[in-house]
């Protein structure tokens, strides 16, 4: 995942998008460099647990990177060269 910035990414991104991470709580997301994707965590999987989620920034493409093993996914960040992203577990 190269080139990942944290940052806030709700001005500018399609509707659907925004309206996903307003309801996460607005918990910390990860915008590409490039603006074109987010990570975000979520309670969207309802199974009272915290999961990372990719999307692209039009709300095509929603996939969930994370599994539901009963941890608690969330806070993702870009690492300092922006090639991964590192997140909290629980």
């Amino acid at each position: 995942m190269a080139g990942w910035l944290a940052a806030p990414v709700i001005a500018g991104l399609a509707v659907g998008v925004a309206f996903v991470l307003l309801f996460s709580f607005l918990l910390p997301t990860v915008a590409s460099q490039q603006h074109d994707r987010v990570v975000f965590s979520s309670l969207m999987n309802r199974t009272d647990t915290y999961q990372l989620y990719i999307v692209n920034d039009d709300g095509t493409g929603l996939m969930k990177l994370t599994e539901d093993d009963g941890m608690w996914y969330f806070e993702p960040v870009s690492s300092p060269d922006g090639s991964k992203i590192v997140y909290v577990t629980q």
